[in-house]
């Protein structure tokens, strides 16, 4: 399987380097070397495999290209690190790319209040009660 996927990732034709790219069984090494590609189009199939390594999805964050930076914006793979770049990225479609990705809803950790904090005591109390009597 890796010749057939080494033979369609050095061959002439875009379709069989986009199609080697998209594969589940492509390996870090024929990802680096599409990641070059001068086909945007292969390229972005490389942003958009969610197999692809961040190292390489950092890279193509950066791509000229903004359809290849779509991709690895809409990636669930990709990085918060990264999607929060891309966030300011100057093409919309980009920056509306990642922020639907689900990698990007965080939630900022609210601190405990102290009547949060109360209720948990309580809480943990009544646990040790129940061991103890068990």
């Amino acid at each position: 399987m890796s010749d057939l996927l080494r033979n369609k990732a050095t061959s002439k034709d875009f379709m069989d380097r986009c199609e080697a790219a998209s594969d589940v069984a492509v390996t870090v090494d024929l990802l680096e070397l599409l990641s070059n590609d001068l086909d945007a189009n292969v390229r972005g199939v490389v942003g958009e495999n969610q197999i692809t390594p961040q190292h390489i999805l950092q890279k193509l964050s950066q791509d000229p290209d903004s359809g290849v930076r779509c991709t690895v914006a809409r990636n669930p793979s990709t990085a918060l690190e990264i999607l929060l770049i891309l966030l300011g990225d100057p093409d919309v479609y980009v920056r509306k790319g990642a922020k639907n990705n689900p990698n990007s809803k965080i939630i900022p950790r609210q601190p405990i209040k102290s009547s949060d904090h109360n209720e948990l005591e309580i809480h943990n109390k009544k646990s040790k009660i129940k061991e103890k009597k068990q």
